[in-house]
């Protein structure tokens, strides 16, 4: 399995400093999050498959795009990647999103988390 990295850029840069600087209100951090949110998702659209679709524009020209191949389902850590929902609704609306809970091991302390799968079903609406 690969890792691919967002690619840094000035424009990620000064999301990541109205983000991090201490002074910033709860509407700046939120709008600079959810910025980031969204070049996230952007680009790991980016990896999905796709397949050429040839459309008629209002003007009766014709354009070569894509479509995606197959639908695309998310699934969001619950109090995690919850943040991240909005960004993908708004760029697949109708997107089918699961829900998956991961809680500390607290018996062992160890900091790894707990696979609730085989005890709960991950809920996707």
């Amino acid at each position: 399995m690969s890792v691919n990295e967002l690619p840094s850029s000035n424009l990620l840069t000064y999301f990541q400093t109205i983000a991090r600087n201490k002074n910033s209100s709860i509407r700046e951090f939120t709008w600079a999050t959810e910025r980031v949110n969204r070049m996230l998702i952007e680009y790991a659209l980016s990896f999905a498959h796709y397949t050429p679709e040839s459309v008629t524009t209002p003007t009766n020209a014709k354009f070569n795009g894509v479509r995606l191949t197959r639908p695309i389902c998310g699934v969001s850590v619950i109090r995690a990647g919850e943040s991240m929902e909005f960004a993908a609704r708004s760029l697949l609306p109708g997107m089918t999103i699961g829900k998956i809970l991961l809680q500390r091991n607290r018996e062992r302390d160890c900091g790894f988390p707990v696979n609730h799968c085989g005890y709960l079903v991950v809920f996707v609406r």
